[in-house]
């Protein structure tokens, strides 16, 4: 069982990795094109990604149900994979309208002539939500199978064709930081042809696609969909945008909070891909053995995909407290920033346990369609308890960065707590 769970959620550590490799390589050449076209994209793909996670996080429901459904009712899975894109092109549609709208707002943090890039840059971007949609549908469906090489495969190669791309679109077409969204829409664009390709060359999957037109909406599948996956979807950006927000909280302590905590986060973040991982191959699996209707393996599941994230955690725990003076020397010479990442590290050191915890939990309740207690655990953990703790320590006990710090550790311990012993309830209801 648990070799099972590492075959899944290996191929997919790989894959966001190749994610964030995408994301870095952004940065790196639209930074040789000049301070100005690197702050367009800090700005722009900030907002692409909230987009992008919203897609995704709408869609994230579609894995286990492929899963379930591949055994329950196999012959209805072409009609899970065009409900699923449907969905998808829905979810890249309102996300297009919601970053539209977000957009009336940048004036108020940015100048007009960083305003006109930003601009730019979602005239490019935008459109790749929708893609985002079509090639994320495809890509849960194939996971669902238990195909995560496949994603894989696809994640490492867009990761390849990216750094050309960038550097075309920046540098030689002199579209500036616009041109690393007009590479990601590139992608996706390649992202969905290989897709297709990938699913003729496999025999059982070839039928999907001719089963993909005309297109029908059904609509309890597509009611079912959106119910589950809206939860889900706000669960995860409420995590997301947790960090997002916190680098506008920390900015009135000045530079070197801002620099260490940005060096704090890109840490943290290539951290949190392998809990990450782990959750969405934990949904794939409980759905599979809903599917089979078989509870104690079910239970079984649950209980060693818990410790599973609890040693997976406590190894990353260990592993951040060891080298929390040693990672911040690769990203500034700066002492003061260096001393700070350092510090807020520790803190990162102490929520790793927890965060686990509650990616693992997320995963099986997932799977088990237990969507709207993520969602809800999760806004009030995070915006509720998180942020105004945070806010309290930073500004009334004079905390100052360290304050928000502990908001988030308290934060994630007190989802990894909440969710986990929904996790126990609904094990309890199986057995």
């Amino acid at each position: 069982m648990i070799k099972r769970l590492v075959s899944l959620a290996w191929p997919l550590f790989l894959a966001q990795l190749a994610v964030t490799g995408m994301a870095v390589t952004d940065t790196i050449v639209a930074g040789w094109a000049g301070t100005h076209e690197l702050a367009v994209v800090a700005v722009g793909a900030n907002l692409l990604l909230l987009g992008i996670m919203f897609v995704y996080g709408v869609l994230l429901i579609l894995s286990p149900q492929v899963a379930e459904m591949r055994i329950t009712q196999p012959d209805f899975l072409p009609v899970l994979l065009q409900q699923g894109m449907i969905v998808g092109v829905g979810a890249g549609v309102l996300a297009c309208l919601i970053i539209i709208v977000m957009l009336k707002i940048v004036p108020f943090f940015v100048n007009e002539v960083l305003l006109v890039g930003i601009t730019q840059y979602l005239l490019f971007g935008l459109p790749a939500l929708i893609l985002a949609g079509v090639y994320f549908a495809l890509r849960l469906f194939w996971e669902g199978l238990h195909f995560t090489h496949w994603t894989a495969f696809v994640s490492i190669l867009l990761f390849l064709v990216n750094i050309p791309l960038d550097w075309f679109f920046v540098i030689e077409m002199n579209l500036g930081g616009a041109g690393c969204a007009l590479a990601t829409l590139v992608s996706f664009i390649i992202a969905i042809v290989i897709s297709f390709i990938l699913f003729k060359q496999k025999a059982e999957l070839r039928p999907m696609l001719d089963r993909l037109y005309p297109l029908k909406l059904h609509r309890s599948v597509l009611t079912r969909m959106v119910r589950l996956g809206l939860p889900a979807s706000l669960a995860l950006l409420s995590e997301v945008s947790l960090f997002m927000l916190l680098a506008l909280l920390i900015a009135p302590f000045g530079v070197v909070a801002l620099a260490g905590h940005q060096i704090a986060i890109n840490i943290t973040s290539v951290l949190y891909i392998l809990p990450f991982s782990l959750s969405l191959a934990l949904a794939i699996e409980v759905g599979r053995l809903q599917g089979q209707g078989n509870r104690q393996a079910l239970v079984r599941l649950m209980k060693r995909g818990m410790v599973l994230s609890l040693v997976v955690g406590m190894g990353l725990s260990i592993l951040t407290y060891l080298l929390h003076e040693r990672l911040p020397m690769a990203f500034t010479h700066d002492d003061a920033v260096r001393q700070m990442a350092s510090t807020l590290l520790l803190f990162a050191a102490a929520y790793q346990v927890a965060d686990a915890l509650q990616m693992g939990s997320a995963g099986i309740l997932r799977g088990l369609g237990d969507t709207r207690w993520i969602m809800g655990v999760t806004l009030i953990s995070y915006w509720v308890v998180g942020i105004p703790l945070g806010a309290w320590l930073a500004w009334s006990m004079a905390w100052q960065a360290a304050g928000y710090w502990v908001g988030v550790v308290v934060a994630l311990t007190l989802a990894g707590v909440l969710l986990a012993m929904r996790v126990r309830t609904q094990a309890h209801r199986l057995t």
